[in-house]
């Protein structure tokens, strides 16, 4: 059976932090972020210059179209034309053929013809026109790609899950980020001008979302499509001149520690969001979008004719067993090989795989219509708990590219590629999230009485041959490789603008096919890093975040991977629920795998179960009751005197007061509040009476979700659990009725690392958060830059310090012949410019069962940032 396990290697210092909750806390929360973040040297240095005055861009909401369905499910559907004057302006420039303001860089060419991707930009033996056509090629292909949307409006519709940004994001982020990146390596000079920095900040954060039923996304106006094509423009000139001009590019080798690595680094994240864009095109409505005339065209097969019922060995290729041979995989990408890489992709891991038996090919649309007519979308004992839950919430009855014809219950279906339906290519991989190729293996297993399930990372390397880094290299054929060169070896380049059939090409030695390229497929384990690893000073946060055990490794890259993307030493990763142009094969009697130098395990599947019971609907009504319940919701009345209930009442609440009034004897400013471990929001809403603006920053996205409700519908409801099975009577969460709530805004964020286009703040409240950070230090490093001259800060804990959340080394305080925590925290913030105001004890009472109470008690202390 196919289980979501995972090897998760914990223990280094990770932006994504996996917290279990501690039963009387208010706030126990992981945190996450996603931002631009400086190296060491210079964090200072940008702060003061560019985001001092930062404030974060708010705006309200614009309205947006009511469109929940996936358009690809009925031909009916797909085949509505668009409509001039109801769909779109008649005078709008974006319909049809591009206006020649459109192309910022260089123009596609002039006789029509496809755009032809250049190979891997490389980092040795260049010159500066190579590095200039690999990343002037790049971009182009962007703008060809995104001149397939017909109108303004269609760039900033949001996709039917509105779980991503509206696509003039995409259009947008990739100069943005080339541009920071930049910046950030001290290769251009910083932002001063205010209106281009809350530009670059609209289009600076892209969306990882949390759960697959995450929605609180696409609440911001956006600029104009010109707007953005004037901001490529400017981009476009000033990467240009540093190709031109910089003193760096004489043709010596780029490396990691260069600053040049960020040049390289700005056309390998847009190659990226190349591939990302296409997937959420194919997710848009078929009449906002026209094929664009430079774009690569389907691969050939598309004119075969398609057979229905598809039968194996005609309509599909039969799907043999090749059995491997253990072997040892070193994995690991040598820093001085010559193109570029992301910080995941370094480092070592050295396997012993025992020898399995695997599928030759992908799992094709014929094989997998097999189990879409048997019922296997109905059937729950095939799929995981969590993965059923996203089958109903999403009502999936097929793959979400496949256009349903014909009778309901006929299994007729089309294929929605990016830009067009075609006939059902049987023979084609078929592309589904994680959730589904798990519930199909499960179907193949209780089928076939075989055990079937994905292979892991080192078997995918096993199968490829890849077993070290000089093997690897040798399949790195896009180094050297146009897409008209790679077209005869593999579909990838953007060789084609499609999938193609999962034996197409020829096998390798081993007799695996699509090994690289077609589509990426998914493996079982989760990204981990490997020995040595350590987060690139320009993107710390690529990877760091996305090492939490939920993002799910995938290899091989697809028909329109380029750049990093097609090496084979990349290592992407994505969340169980999430679309791409993705299949997978399945292994066959798989056998565990014993590692040899690893970084040190832990039980991952628990801190899973932790994590996800730390979310669940009991514990975010707790919450709810805990912030917002009356005296007898949150304290039964029989066990407490009134007044004492009445005093004890609303941690949360009390936790704010008491800042609130603490900044007031200090005399500190009142504008900025920053509420790090906010959960659902209580003490944010409180800080607001003082505040001018407030942000909630939480790890749960189910806990920010709730909060956001609150703030802009005013009340939740929820139940109590009181015994058994038993719930108690309907409540309502209610936001305090006199609070500005567009003073608020909650967001998802980390504790460790602080996104810096937050900017600054005046007061800082940290509930219960230190001793459950598995490095608490860097959170008292980010409060030197984080908090104003003057500031305050209010932290609150039990200083219960476990080693399964921080290790010992990492504890402040609390060790054998140390300072007692509350003793080391007062020294380093003494030692970081803050000045102790207040210390003392705060009580933290919670209802339980059949009207018990709990309580801890926790000490609080209070500090003042220096004036100087």
């Amino acid at each position: 059976m196919f289980r979501l396990m995972s090897n998760r290697a914990f223990g280094l210092s990770s932006s994504k932090r996996v917290i279990a909750p501690i039963k009387r806390s208010y706030v126990c929360n992981r945190l996450v972020c996603s931002s631009l973040v400086a190296p060491k040297a210079c964090r200072n240095t940008l702060i003061k210059s560019e985001l001092n005055n930062f404030r974060r861009f708010k705006a309200s909401a614009a309205p947006q179209p009511n469109l929940k369905r996936n358009p690809n499910l009925q031909l009916v559907d797909v085949q509505r034309p668009l409509t001039i004057g109801e769909d779109v302006n008649p005078n709008d420039p974006l319909v049809g053929q591009r206006p020649e303001w459109w192309w910022t860089g260089l123009k596609p060419p002039a006789d029509g013809s496809p755009v032809v991707s250049e190979p891997t930009l490389p980092l040795e033996n260049y010159t500066r026109e190579s590095i200039f056509q690999g990343f002037a090629n790049m971009w182009l292909a962007t703008e060809v790609l995104f001149s397939s949307i017909q109108g303004e409006e269609a760039f900033k519709r949001p996709q039917y899950h509105n779980l991503r940004h509206p696509l003039i994001f995409y259009l947008g982020h990739p100069a943005v980020i080339f541009l920071m990146k930049l910046r950030v390596a001290g290769v251009l000079p910083l932002l001063e001008d205010e209106k281009e920095i809350h530009f670059e900040q609209m289009f600076e954060t892209g969306v990882d979302e949390m759960s697959w039923d995450d929605m609180s996304k696409n609440e911001k106006p956006w600029p104009t499509v010109r707007e953005v094509v004037e901001y490529r423009r400017r981009a476009f000139q000033q990467i240009k001149e540093i190709i031109d001009t910089h003193p760096d590019l004489d043709g010596r080798p780029i490396r990691h520690s260069d600053a040049l690595w960020s040049l390289a680094m700005g056309v390998a994240h847009e190659a990226i969001h190349l591939e990302t864009s296409s997937v959420l095109m194919r997710e848009t409505e078929l009449k906002y979008l026209k094929p664009p005339q430079h774009f690569m065209t389907l691969h050939p097969s598309t004119k075969e004719k398609s057979q229905f019922p598809p039968k194996e060995g005609d309509s599909y290729p039969a799907n043999p067993t090749v059995k491997v041979s253990a072997c040892t995989v070193q994995m690991g990408k040598p820093h001085d090989y010559p193109t570029f890489g992301w910080d995941n992709e370094y480092g070592s891991k050295t396997t012993d795989v025992e020898a399995f038996d695997a599928k030759a090919m992908m799992i094709s649309n014929g094989e997998f219509h097999e189990f879409v007519a048997s019922g296997g979308y109905s059937d729950a004992t095939y799929w995981t708990k969590t993965g059923w839950q996203w089958r109903r919430q999403r009502n999936a009855k097929w793959p979400t590219w496949w256009v349903a014809y014909g009778p309901a219950g006929a299994h007729r279906y089309k294929l929605r590629t990016v830009f067009h339906v075609i006939d059902m290519p049987w023979s084609w991989p078929v592309e589904v999230n994680l959730h589904e190729a798990a519930a199909y293996a499960n179907w193949r297993t209780a089928r076939d009485g075989a055990n079937y399930t994905l292979p892991n990372e080192v078997q995918m390397a096993a199968m490829r041959g890849a077993v070290n880094a000089h093997e690897a290299a040798k399949l790195d054929v896009c180094r050297e490789y146009n897409a008209m060169a790679c077209r005869g070896i593999r579909n990838t380049n953007l060789s084609w603008g499609s999938p193609s059939p999962v034996n197409a090409y020829q096998p390798n030695q081993l007799g695996f096919y699509d090994t690289f390229g077609n589509v990426w497929e998914y493996t079982r384990d989760v990204l981990t890093p490997m020995q040595g690893f350590a987060p690139h000073p320009y993107y710390e946060d690529f990877s760091m975040p996305c090492m939490d055990d939920m993002h799910y490794v995938i290899t091989g890259g697809s028909f329109i991977s380029r750049d990093d993307l097609t090496s084979p030493f990349a290592r992407y990763h994505f969340r169980p629920h999430f679309f791409q142009h993705m299949g997978f094969r399945l292994v066959v009697n798989e056998h565990s795998a014993k590692s040899v130098g690893e970084l040190p395990q832990t039980d991952a599947q628990m801190l899973r179960e932790g994590v996800e019971k730390y979310e669940t609907q009991k514990q975010l009504e707790e919450y709810l009751a805990l912030h917002y319940g009356s005296e007898a919701d949150q304290l039964p009345v029989r066990a407490l005197p009134q007044p004492m209930a009445h005093a004890l009442r609303s941690f949360p609440s009390r936790c704010a007061t008491r800042l609130t009034l603490a900044a007031g004897d200090a005399n500190a400013s009142k504008k900025r509040a920053l509420d790090v471990g906010c959960a659902v929001g209580g003490a944010s809403f409180e800080l607001a009476r003082e505040y001018d603006e407030v942000i909630g920053i939480d790890f749960s996205a189910a806990f920010v979700k709730a909060a956001e409700t609150l703030r802009t519908d005013g009340k939740l409801s929820y139940h109590l659990f009181q015994e058994g099975e038993r719930y108690g009577p309907t409540l309502s969460a209610t936001r305090p009725a006199d609070v500005d709530a567009a003073r608020i805004s909650f967001q998802v964020g980390d504790a460790c690392n602080l996104p810096v286009q937050l900017g600054t703040f005046d007061a800082v409240l940290a509930a219960n958060l230190l001793c459950r950070l598995p490095a608490p230090m860097e959170f008292l490093d980010r409060l030197v830059n984080l908090v104003n001259k003057g500031g305050v800060v209010m932290f609150t804990s039990p200083f219960s310090w476990l080693t399964e959340y921080t290790p010992k080394d990492k504890w402040i305080g609390a060790r054998n012949d140390s300072l007692s925590s509350a003793e080391a925290l007062n020294e380093a913030m003494q030692q970081r410019g803050f000045k102790l105001l207040e210390e003392g004890e705060e009580t933290l009472m919670i209802r339980e069962p059949i009207a018990n109470i709990s309580s801890s008690f926790l000490m609080f202390r209070f500090f003042k940032k220096s004036n100087k």
